[in-house]
This record gives C-alpha cells, structure tokens and sequence, in this order.
C-alpha cells in the first residue's frame, strides 16, 4: 500500500516563536510610523490680519494638496493684532514665523542701537495692495476730500498706518488734526463701521474691499487708489 503524504508537522514552540515574530515586526512597523507621526517640525506662523477667500487661499491649497505634511510640517497660524504685534511674539519665540511689513521693522529699529535679531526670509507680498475705500454715496471724492474726516483701520497696531498718515501729509492733512485714524476691526466690523457712517472711509487692502463691494447692502464702496509715485 502507497503510505498518505505526511501532514507537515507544527511544534506548538515553532508556532508561538512565529507568532512573537509576527508580532515583533507588526510593533516595530507601527513605531516608525509614531516615530514619523512624532517627528513632524511644528511651525507656528503669526499673521497681522485674519486669512479671508483670497488671502488665505496660498494657505488653503498646500493644506489642500497636504505639501506640508509631505515635508513633515505642521502648521499652525494664529492672528495677532495687526503688524506691530508679530515682532514682540517673534522675538519672545512664541511664533517661528511672521508676515509682518517692511515699516513694522523699520519703526521697530531705534538709531544707535543693533539692528532687531530677525531676517526676512521671504517676500510674501511683494506689492501693497491698501486702499482708501468710502461709501458710494459719499462726497470724498480724493484724498484731499478726507478733512474733517475719520479712516478706519483694523487696529492701531497694523504696520501700514505710518505710510498712511505720509499719504495724508502727501496732500496736505495732518493725521490727528486734520484726519482722525480710528481702530474700526477688520472684514465685517469695519464694513459695518462705513455703513453706519463712525468713519468716512476704511484703509483697508482691496480684497477686502472687493468683499465690501460685492455685498448686497447698499451704499456701496468706492474705492481711490494712491496716486502714482513722481
């Protein structure tokens, strides 16, 4: 008689080192992967205004694509108070990067003293994009139409207010005497600010002032950009 082919024999000693291996391999994959997850460079970037639809898309689409989670990134962003704001926490390490203006760090810098221990790394807005904005029924017309007038900005700490008050004196009104600068909020408590006429215009950058715009209340906006330089 053919003798049946003999089952494979299985130790319960074999059985048990296989399954300690398996389960070896299994632990020492899911730490690299928390190792990975642990290892990821957190980055906490300060912003002087709240990101709106267009500002905030750069943002938004490498969240989107998850281009920094590819270079083990994870970003956070937190708004501060206007411009004037983010060099304090910078400088105190309470942010790893900010987004302020050229003029926040040239006001910040005193004569005879170092210079600030902060590089720029990035030009992020290579052009400023504020505008003067007032109602469409209003009679400011220019510039020179704002005396008696109050302009409303974010906050008093934004860093545009010192070109502001130049694009003022530009045409002959002085800020605090001719012109009032008043701290109005941003986006929608500014909008509100205009409509409700606790200031004549907003100096605000022209997103936002298209948002303004395209809302359906009325009056609407009218905006005048600066007037060319020379």
């Amino acid at each position: 008689m053919m003798k049946s082919p003999s089952r494979p024999r299985f130790s319960a000693r074999l059985i048990l080192a296989r399954l300690i291996l398996a389960r070896l391999i299994l632990a020492g994959l899911l730490g690299t992967h928390i190792a990975c997850a642990q290892a990821q460079d957190r980055v906490k970037v300060g912003l002087a205004i709240p990101p709106s639809v267009t500002e905030g898309s750069v943002q938004a689409i490498a969240e989107e694509l998850r281009l920094f989670g590819d270079e083990n990134l994870q970003v956070e962003y937190v708004v501060l108070p206007g411009a004037g704001a983010l060099l304090p926490q910078l400088l105190q390490r309470n942010i790893t990067l900010a987004l302020p203006l050229p003029e926040t760090l040239l006001s910040a810098h005193k004569t005879g003293e170092p210079p600030l221990p902060v590089t720029y790394v990035y030009n992020a807005g290579p052009r400023n994009t504020l505008e003067i904005a007032v109602r469409a029924d209003s009679t400011i017309k220019s510039l020179a139409d704002l005396r008696g007038a109050a302009i409303g900005v974010g906050a008093l700490t934004w860093g545009t207010i010192p070109q502001t008050r130049a694009l003022l004196r530009s045409v002959g009104l002085e800020p605090g005497k001719d012109v009032q600068i008043v701290a109005v909020g941003v986006l929608g408590a500014g909008f509100h600010a205009l409509r409700e006429n606790r200031v004549q215009a907003l100096n605000f950058n022209s997103t936002w002032i298209d948002l303004l715009e395209g809302r359906a209340r009325r009056p609407g906006a009218s905006r005048f950009r600066r007037p060319s330089a020379g």
